[in-house]
């Protein structure tokens, strides 16, 4: 078996330990998660209070590893492509983030027992193991310590929604991505000690830090503060020529409707806007692949987040693009951004960031902003 390097406890005292979620999907009003969660015997549902969103989870258990791999077996077996694993608490008062999972290879078995499934549904539901052994941030052979990732806007004020992504620089992985400003145990991902981080959120340039675990203070401006390594990042707003992957913008499958987590990024693009009111941007679309298929659009109830009266045709890769791009558009319209403001791009699967046949390929499906005037 191949274990997760990286571990991150947030906020936990002794004896307490991070549960991880295995989420299916999300929902911004509750009569939706519940109507999901009853479709099958072993699901739940419960409050994300950061989001305020209702996550339904087919799993709960404290190994991560058992979590991330039956993540992965969702995305490659069933119609739930986007499956993600919630680490921390649900319920008012929890916290934690999102961690995106990115397929490595077919998952061909499932992680523990399959319940039946229900009818006219691909989805399957699990059961956790049941003897699950969660290491904790106290054990002295986990090589754990303590980090704040201190992000910062240029006028000093916190960044808030900044997230950080953990990469291996040896192997150019991305291994978890979690939000900054928050206390957080981390574990060496590499026998060297060498790890990188990036920090992005809407609106600005990212920033980039690379340090090595055994030794951080090496690196200018990382502090240890009461045994705490103190990584700061400043971040600078998006000027002429930039262009930033919105990466927490995410839609629907075969769908130009987003999802609802993609609220918090879209409100940095109408912050940046409201800033700066000569910026002027282009929104570029991209997609998976160039196949043509059924697309889903939001229809006269104007539901940008909810597939709730959407609308059904069908076309290439190419327009599901440039409707995507265009919701985007119509969204930042509607909240006040003149229209004149804004245009579109849409290329389908011509700009790939990776091969598509890869377990990285969903990164190809993204929505990037280019500041074109400021």
């Amino acid at each position: 078996m191949k274990y997760i390097s990286l571990a991150i406890f947030l906020s936990v005292s002794v004896g307490t330990y991070a549960s991880n979620y295995v989420v299916i999907g999300t929902f911004a009003v509750k009569n939706n998660a519940v109507k999901l969660s009853r479709q099958y015997p072993k699901a739940g549902y419960d409050i994300n209070p950061a989001k305020q969103l209702y996550y339904v989870f087919v799993m709960k258990t404290e190994d991560h590893e058992v979590a991330l791999t039956e993540a992965r077996r969702l995305q490659s077996q069933t119609k739930y492509k986007d499956a993600w694993v919630f680490l921390g608490t649900l319920g008012e008062g929890g916290r934690g983030v999102d961690i995106i999972v990115k397929q490595e290879t077919p998952v061909t078995e499932p992680v523990v027992k399959k319940e039946p499934e229900p009818d006219k549904t691909e989805s399957t539901v699990v059961e956790p193991p049941k003897e699950n052994k969660p290491q904790t941030a106290l054990d002295p052979k986990a090589n754990i310590k303590d980090f704040y990732f201190e992000v910062l806007k240029e006028d000093g004020t916190k960044a808030d929604g900044a997230e950080v992504t953990v990469i291996d620089p040896q192997t150019s992985r991305k291994e978890f991505t979690f939000k900054g400003n928050e206390d957080l145990a981390v574990k060496a991902i590499n026998q060297s000690g060498e790890m990188r981080f990036e920090c992005d959120l809407a609106g600005y340039r990212k920033n980039v830090q690379t340090i090595n675990f055994k030794d951080p203070s090496a690196t200018e401006n990382v502090r240890v503060e009461n045994d705490r390594i103190i990584v700061p990042f400043t971040l600078v707003r998006l000027r002429r020529g930039d262009i930033s992957v919105l990466y927490n913008v995410f839609f629907f499958k075969d769908a130009a409707i987003m999802r609802p987590e993609s609220k918090f990024d879209l409100d940095g693009v109408f912050a940046m806007m409201k800033e700066n009111p000569t910026y002027k941007i282009r929104i570029h679309g991209h997609t998976n692949g160039s196949a043509a298929g059924r697309i889903l659009e939001v229809g006269d109830t104007g539901e940008f987040f909810s597939l709730s009266g959407a609308k059904e045709g069908s076309g290439s890769a190419k327009k599901l693009s440039q409707k995507r791009a265009d919701v985007i558009r119509e969204y930042l319209i509607k909240e006040g951004i003149e229209p004149d403001r804004m245009v579109t791009k849409a290329w389908g699967g011509k700009k790939p960031l990776y091969d598509k046949s890869t377990a990285q390929a969903l990164g190809n499906v993204r929505v990037e902003v280019e500041v074109i005037d400021e």
